[in-house]
């Protein structure tokens, strides 16, 4: 799911500490930095979150499960 970024989420975010990035994700292999279902992992990465300027949207995978 996609939806425009704005600033109420990315305080919230930070705030709260919402888990929504790859590496929140039980499916997320660190070692390689690979998706375990083999989803592109780049545009879910928090480094996309923390970039300056921020990313013109937030993109939520289908398959995230808190691990």
């Amino acid at each position: 799911m996609e939806v425009p970024w704005n600033r109420v989420f990315e305080q919230q975010r930070r705030a709260f500490g919402f888990c929504f990035t790859c590496e929140d994700c039980r499916y997320f292999c660190p070692a390689d930095e690979t998706c375990l279902h083999g989803y592109p992992v780049l545009v879910h990465r928090a480094a996309r979150y923390d970039a300056s300027p921020p990313p013109g949207s937030i993109l939520f995978c289908k398959e995230f499960e808190l691990g």
